[in-house]
């Protein structure tokens, strides 16, 4: 082999060794990160189950006034403000993303 091939061939299984010692870095690394990641992707689950499903929201919502009447008068007021702005945003992208799938 000419002294330029081998050089190459040098250079190249450097890389390679050099690409698996990263790659072992980056899983250790990584590892930290699987359960913060795994409990940040169950809220996302969970926040597109309501987006997809409010019922169940509103309803624990209006179980939870009827259990504290006190606090109706106190509620009333900010939980139509959000469901005014929930509705408004229906079919565009926003808190629940859109609501029509593309066929």
């Amino acid at each position: 082999m000419s002294a330029g091939i081998s050089a190459v061939v040098r250079r190249r299984r450097n890389l390679i060794a050099r690409a698996a010692e990263q790659r072992i870095e980056f899983a250790v690394a990584a590892r930290q990160w699987r359960e913060p990641i795994a409990v940040a992707d169950g809220a996302f689950r969970f926040g597109r189950t309501l987006c997809r499903h409010p019922v169940p929201l509103v309803a624990v919502i209006a179980t939870l006034l009827w259990l504290r009447r006190r606090r109706v008068l106190f509620w009333a007021g900010p939980l139509v403000a959000v469901w005014k702005q929930f509705r408004s945003r229906g079919g565009q992208s926003g808190v629940c993303g859109s609501r029509h799938t593309a066929s």
